[in-house]
């Protein structure tokens, strides 16, 4: 299972505001706006345990 979440907000597999998690990748809607700047952090999850990979994007 892949979790992505955004400032520490879990994001819904299956809303589409401005993020949206298709398999294990996150798509952000067009345009890109200052707003979207954050810390997202991906985690993975499976039967041994999981690991978490975070990413800041800075949007100026």
């Amino acid at each position: 299972m892949i979790e992505w979440s955004k400032n520490g907000e879990i994001i819904d597999d299956y809303s589409w505001d401005r993020y949206r998690v298709v398999k294990k990748y996150l798509k952000i809607r067009k345009p890109i706006i200052e707003e979207d700047t954050a810390v997202f952090i991906c985690k993975g999850i499976n039967g041994f345990g999981s690991e978490s990979v975070r990413v800041e994007v800075l949007i100026v």
